[in-house]
């Protein structure tokens, strides 16, 4: 029997998605389009590229590709399927149909921090500070805009500080790591943005939000690559990272009545 490529909608691949943690989501677009906007947790590999990296991808890994529309997709799948001798999805529609949070910014953007890491203690270091970045980040804004769900934010990112520490209490913290918040952004930077921008709230909350899709995309990206002592402390932030979006997104919908 040959290899199947299943096509699914993009309300299955969100299914799929909050089903297989660990899932190999593949955009075959080109790095221009990936840039405008991915979906979170996306791997780029354009497609003329493809052929060259199978040899990479894994056989025993559930994967779903996507494009603009679905077409290019469709034949990485196919692509795919043949090479590995596996079942792959690929996404209808593509990132057209999908209606639904995407990360903006080079694929390299955040992840450049990540480089040079293997222990696992290193990449737990690396999660306690962006949460403690973030945390200063949301209490500097709330000090603007005394919007009380600032303060809410900056309350659940010191849980997840706690977390780590109680998941891993011989954490040490890396120089290089501080002053980073999620996303991987410069704190200084991303206020002082805010700040001399003179943004209004409205603003302010679509900003923090897209942070924290790329945050989002950044720790998807990001368990990928961390041993398996530490996934599990990964996957909880990253449903908390979900959470955060829900939270930001209902006060944005509350702004605009």
């Amino acid at each position: 029997m040959p290899p199947k490529v299943n096509r699914i909608s993009p309300e299955e691949a969100r299914k799929l998605l909050g089903q297989y943690p660990d899932i190999v989501l593949i955009d075959v677009r080109q790095p221009d389009e990936y840039e405008k906007g991915h979906i979170p947790g996306a791997l780029l590999i354009p497609l003329p590229e493809l052929p060259d990296k199978l040899s990479e991808l894994r056989s025993d890994k559930t994967i779903v590709t996507y494009c603009r529309l679905g077409r290019r997709s469709l034949a990485a799948a196919q692509l795919i399927a043949d090479e590995l001798s596996t079942e792959v999805f690929t996404i209808d529609g593509g990132i057209m149909a999908w209606d639904g949070l995407v990360a903006k910014g080079d694929i390299e953007e955040g992840l450049q921090i990540t480089e040079g890491l293997k222990e696992p203690g290193e990449f737990v270091s690396l999660a306690y500070c962006l949460e403690e970045g973030s945390r200063k980040f949301y209490l500097k804004v709330y000090e603007f805009y005394k919007e009380e769900v600032f303060k809410t934010l900056a309350s659940v990112e010191e849980i997840h500080m706690k977390r780590i520490s109680d998941a891993w209490p011989d954490i040490k913290i890396e120089q290089r790591f501080i002053d980073r918040m999620e996303g991987g952004l410069l704190v200084p930077a991303v206020i002082e943005k805010i700040h001399h921008g003179n943004m209004q709230l409205q603003d302010v909350l679509e900003y923090a939000m897209q942070i924290e899709i790329n945050s989002l995309d950044l720790y998807m990206r990001i368990i990928k690559l961390v041993p398996d002592p530490v996934k599990d402390i990964f996957r909880e932030i990253i449903t908390e990272e979900k959470a955060h979006l829900r939270m930001l997104g209902g006060l944005i919908s509350s702004h605009r009545r």
